[in-house]
């Protein structure tokens, strides 16, 4: 089921590394919202269009059936058609420009092509049969039922964003502790309470009325103890499976969801062998491991990164950040197939013996049959994360010949999860290192000194990076050093011109000398590059000069800048430089304290 949520959340992560990009230009189209809309849901009509013609390379495919919940060619087409108008529009910029809101421009923009995004891969997700309004009717309806499937990520995207800004913005002590670890935990614990009733409400399940299985179910769940908070109805006309599933982690937040159709078709023991299977997911904690298993994922490819960031910094697919996508889709990808399902594959067999403890052989194997039947899936063939049918059944039946094969298995899927949160814990801890400036200090230093001879401008970058990690740590002579050597390489480089004339206005405020070369370097990187950072390192050089009218005209150019996001420091937003306007517009030249961020 996570492959329906794919393309949504890969927008979302796209969005992410563009928009937020500080070094994002403006690109070749320009386009506004309403042509970005325009160009996107026309061409996802046209390719909704196609979906017959790509079902025609597939043998065995039931085009009369609802399907645009698969991750189909026209949906994968669609996606490459959004990123490629967004990229080259930079429809962000117009709204960046055009919507004067009280409220961060990048989390608006995220979101407005979000929705476009969620809009456009409903209508390629279905064709229009034969043009006419019955048929018009019918596309609009199968759209809206595709929509409502990843309408949970939407929602819950934007309860994060609104969730991230709230604490930014939200100025408390306890914050100040460890802001980033705070921000991370607090919205894990928002996704496991808000994700399961979003989920619910968002694919419309209703609940189970009270009837004769209801109570069956409620009583199968009380044996096995594992509360759910209700008992709801499969949304087969959402998604179009007849199945069961739990939904949530923490247990006064989730639910049992189960197929009305399944329930016809089985009987009491049979029922009561799903339930079971069910429980059995909840009793060995598989949704916490699962949710666990995707967290080790996410830092391993912050800790690549980070070893990329470090060893290439020159690399397009550092510099140019969202190259790196194509490689982290094909790592998900890769972890899905395998690391989730080989956790899958165990963790349902696990719960498979539950049911098969709990009502013996028959009952589950008749239900998983069945289940193969109603759906008509081939009970022969494999698959890769919950077994095959018969594969399922035939370990049922060694586990009714030798009953110890079912505490083999709970001790081989024990093992498995120490193993995963030992993995975790050491990622984390690696991850931890990786990221301290104490350990990027010590490599790159390490790197640039044992190629001391051979310098040139591929070391150039790290360099820079180099001294700003030395700035930050406040080892200041050593940074003044690199920053140095950097420009020594490449003269002209407008990043280290004002890091160099930053640091020097800060440590060296009392020498004029410095003050006097600390200007010279600020005005070169402006010949350079416009943009907001600089000018604001040229108006803290300029005040700290004595320059005050000159400080406060550069703190303007900053300022107008940073509204239309030309060159936004990554350590400051647009309130920084209202900030920064108003501060030298009020108050009369004095000495100032050395801020520790570059501007």
């Amino acid at each position: 089921m996570f492959v329906h949520f794919l393309p949504l959340i890969l927008a979302s992560i796209t969005l992410s590394f563009l928009v937020l990009d500080p070094e994002r230009t403006p690109g070749w189209m320009e386009l506004s919202f309403f042509q970005f809309n325009g160009f996107l849901f026309l061409g996802s009509v046209l390719l909704g269009q196609m979906i017959p013609w790509f079902s025609r390379l597939k043998r065995n495919e039931n085009h009369g059936s609802f399907t645009s919940s698969h991750l189909s060619p026209s949906r994968i087409l669609n996606w490459l058609l959004w990123f490629w108008l967004v990229h080259a529009g930079t429809p962000d910029f117009w709204i960046r420009n055009n919507l004067q809101w009280d409220f961060p421009m990048e989390s608006i923009s995220i979101l407005l092509l979000l929705i476009s995004y969620w809009i456009a891969d409903a209508l390629s997700s279905n064709h229009i049969r034969q043009l006419g309004i019955q048929d018009l009717r019918e596309k609009v309806k199968m759209s809206f039922r595709h929509s409502r499937i990843q309408l949970p990520i939407l929602l819950l995207g934007t309860l994060e964003s609104g969730w991230l800004f709230m604490l930014r913005h939200f100025d408390h002590s306890f914050l100040e502790i460890s802001p980033l670890w705070f921000e991370l935990l607090s919205s894990v614990l928002i996704l496991f309470i808000a994700a399961p009733p979003i989920l619910i409400h968002s694919w419309g399940a209703k609940s189970l009325e009270s009837s004769e299985a209801k109570t069956l179910i409620i009583e199968e769940l009380k044996q096995n103890k594992v509360p759910v908070r209700s008992i709801r109805l499969w949304p087969e006309e959402v998604l179009p499976h007849s199945t069961a599933g739990v939904i949530g982690i923490i247990p006064g937040f989730r639910y049992l969801m189960i197929s009305r159709k399944l329930m016809e078709f089985l009987n009491k023991d049979e029922l009561k062998s799903v339930v079971a299977h069910e429980a059995g997911h909840l009793r060995k904690k598989h949704l916490l491991f699962f949710a666990i298993a995707m967290l080790g994922f996410m830092v391993l490819a912050q800790i690549i990164l980070t070893g990329l960031t470090l060893s290439f910094p020159q690399s397009p697919i550092i510099q140019e950040s969202y190259l790196i996508l194509p490689l982290w889709l094909v790592g998900l990808l890769i972890f899905i197939r395998f690391g989730f399902g080989f956790l899958s594959r165990n963790f349902e067999r696990q719960a498979d013996c539950n049911a098969f403890s709990r009502n013996g052989l028959t009952p589950i194997v008749n239900a998983l049959f069945k289940v193969s039947w109603i759906n008509a899936i081939d009970p022969e063939r494999s698959n890769w994360h919950h077994w095959g049918i018969r594969e399922r059944v035939n370990f049922l039946k060694q586990c009714e010949e030798d009953p110890q094969k079912i505490n083999r298995h709970h001790h081989r899927v024990s093992k498995i999860q120490v193993g995963c949160l030992m993995i975790v814990s050491l990622l984390l801890t690696g991850n931890l290192y990786l990221e301290s400036s104490n350990f990027k200090i010590l490599w790159l230093n390490q790197q640039l000194e044992s190629q001391r001879n051979d310098w040139n401008i591929e070391h150039q970058p790290r360099m820079r990076h180099l001294a700003d990690l030395l700035f930050f740590d406040e080892q200041y002579e050593l940074s003044e050093r690199w920053y140095r050597r950097a420009l020594d390489i490449d003269p002209q480089d407008p990043y280290v011109l004002n890091n160099l004339s930053w640091l020097l206005s800060q440590v060296h405020e009392k020498d004029e000398y410095l003050l006097a070369e600390s200007i010279r370097l600020v005005e070169k990187a402006l010949q350079k590059k416009e943009a907001a950072f600089i000018w604001d390192t040229a108006a803290e050089v300029y005040w700290k000069s004595g320059k005050t009218d000159a400080a406060k005209n550069a703190a303007q150019n900053a300022l107008l800048l940073a509204e239309k996001g030309e060159g936004i420091s990554n350590h400051q937003g647009i309130e920084y430089y209202h900030r920064q306007l108003k501060k030298f517009s009020e108050t009369v030249f004095a000495p100032l304290d050395g801020i520790p961020l570059f501007g």
